[in-house]
């Protein structure tokens, strides 16, 4: 904050109803206090710790705070289970070199293996049936669902979101609606 005492206006404009005023002061601060310091760039890795299968991957993100460069990363672990199962993964910011985050990985002999239950199920046309998939040998347990046609099979196969399949109705279909 400035001293009053100092200040003077130098020109006026209104637009409308809003009114600028230019002002021109000595820079005397009425405050003892110096300005704070710029913050500290920080720079972190998301997750900070993950248990990964052998030959397969996971995604890490670097969450850089006041510099540029948030940027995701791959871990690919080895096909055969290393000396020890640990590994670090570490990101270091290309701008400020010294400024950098460690992931603790434990690499697991256990492979990952997917079932959806039900396996199988019969669904009446523009009917709806749930599916859940099952992952074992990851923390992650995301999936992506498609749904495909039978080999032959050129129809419209339905559609699945969230693991909720919804079979064809053909009346509605679009390659019948064009």
């Amino acid at each position: 904050m400035y001293c009053c005492r100092c200040l003077r206006v130098l020109s006026t404009a209104c637009l409308g109803s809003l009114y600028f005023v230019l002002l021109s002061g000595c820079g005397s601060s009425t405050s003892s206090s110096s300005q704070p310091p710029p913050p500290q760039p920080s720079i972190t890795i998301i997750p900070n710790t993950a248990l990964v299968p052998v030959g397969t991957n996971e995604q890490f993100f670097a969450k850089v705070l006041h510099v540029s460069g948030n940027k995701f990363g791959y871990y690919v672990a080895p096909v055969s289970m290393p000396a020890g199962g640990k590994a670090t993964v570490t990101a270091t910011s290309t701008i400020v070199p010294n400024l950098s985050a460690f992931a603790e990985i434990t690499i697991s002999s256990q492979p990952i293996s997917i079932s959806i239950s039900p396996s199988t199920a019969t669904v009446k046309s523009g009917f709806t049936t749930a599916y859940r998939a099952l992952v074992d040998g990851t923390s992650n347990s995301a999936v992506l669902w498609r749904v495909t046609n039978l080999p032959g099979d050129d129809s419209y196969p339905g559609m699945i979101f969230g693991g909720n399949y919804t079979a064809p109705n053909p009346l509605l279909a679009p390659h019948l609606l064009d």
